[in-house]
């Protein structure tokens, strides 16, 4: 019983990893897709539109941009 649980402890460890990996590669896609659309002068009203994300976090994410790059 012991061993069950802690194999069951381990597999909810392993998946948890996965999506927080999976969270951490959308982020990173976002961004890129982000600095891509201001790159050809998008503004953030119309990418909000198009990426269904908030300004409020494209912001965020453009600051994270801008701050990597200094």
């Amino acid at each position: 019983m012991l061993v069950s649980a802690l194999e069951e402890e381990r597999r909810k460890l392993f998946q948890s990893g996965l999506l927080e990996g999976k969270q951490e590669g959308k982020i990173e896609t976002a961004k890129e897709m982000l600095a891509e659309m201001l790159a050809k002068g998008m503004g953030l009203p119309l990418i909000s539109d198009i990426t269904k994300l908030p300004e409020s976090q494209l912001v965020e994410l453009r600051d994270e941009l801008s701050s990597t790059k200094k």
